[in-house]
């Protein structure tokens, strides 16, 4: 084993230890980790608490320190797969506590945030979510209706829409009010 870099001890350091890397690598779909894991399977548990890691390693012909690549690259789309499971999963939870700590007195962030989620926060280009709405309800009607001056079949978007009024003067001066209320100023 002279002269093959040492990797095991840079691998112990996953959270489940060795034991985590070889699991990680089942589920990667490289030549290298299939190999390895191949030879790790075909020891017997006895031999593998006497051989080192390398050593398998070196029998299934992988080199360790593709090996160490090919176990960190596992382990990290393993963990990046769990992570986004998580965090999708638990989604909806977190959106209806921001929304419940919205609706209390002291919610200002947790309302700016979800305004600002929905893209009801004016921009510098307006406010485009309530800009989208009222032309959605103003100037394209009902479906099976046509628009006053529009022919059936006729493209809506040829039509000019006239300006909206700009909100944000409105939503900021609203922002204000809201903040001397929430702070018992009039």
């Amino acid at each position: 084993m002279y002269g093959v870099p040492a990797i095991a001890h840079i691998l112990v350091n996953a959270e489940g230890g060795l034991d985590q890397v070889v699991q990680s690598l089942r589920g990667y779909d490289d030549e290298d980790a299939q190999a390895f894991v191949r030879k790790w399977d075909s020891v017997s548990k006895s031999d593998r608490e006497r051989l080192t890691f390398e050593e398998i390693a070196v029998a299934a012909g992988v080199h360790t320190l593709e090996l160490l690549a090919a176990a960190t690259k596992a382990l990290f789309l393993e963990n990046q797969t769990i992570s986004a499971i998580i965090a999708t999963t638990s989604h909806p939870e977190i959106v209806r506590s921001t929304i419940k700590q919205a609706k209390e007195p002291g919610g200002h962030r947790d309302r700016q945030m979800l305004h600002d989620a929905m893209g009801f926060t004016p921009t510098r280009e307006g406010a485009t979510f309530i800009t989208n709405r009222v032309q959605v309800a103003n100037f394209r009607g009902l479906p099976g209706q046509s628009i006053e001056g529009e022919e059936e079949g006729e493209n809506p978007e040829a039509h000019s829409v006239p300006d909206l009024p700009d909100f944000d003067d409105e939503i900021q001066q609203m922002d204000t009010i809201e903040k001397r209320l929430l702070e018992g100023r009039k």
